[in-house]
């Protein structure tokens, strides 16, 4: 006789319902891990953001602290959104070489 409420897994018959919320519980704590870890990467960003130029400072704050769209940033500064685009790209850039600066000096 079929049981719908079994499945088979690696050998072993396993209730549905508990691999399901298995999956769900790993899948939720892979979504805490990124969110750790992009709050972790968001504030190493700012307190390097410390260091940019004034400019790029206010862009990179309008953007990721006070989550303005590239379009609302570009009617704010009297810009395109394509050169807001370009702006933040740069930013990313920057940032991602004193990243790597400080890995550098860390590692010896």
């Amino acid at each position: 006789m079929y049981n719908k409420n079994r499945v088979f897994y690696r050998g072993k018959f396993l209730r549905s319902r508990s691999f399901e919320d298995d999956a769900y519980s790993k899948e939720i704590e892979a979504s805490k891990t990124l969110e750790a870890a992009t709050r972790r990467f968001l504030a190493e960003s700012c307190e390097m953001a410390q260091c940019l130029p004034p400019a790029k400072k206010c862009l990179f704050v309008m953007r990721y602290s006070r989550g303005l769209s590239c379009d609302e940033i570009a009617s704010l500064c009297k810009v395109t959104r394509q050169t807001v685009y370009n702006r933040l790209k740069q930013i990313t850039r920057d940032l991602e070489q004193m990243r790597k600066s400080c890995k550098e000096m860390k590692n010896g």
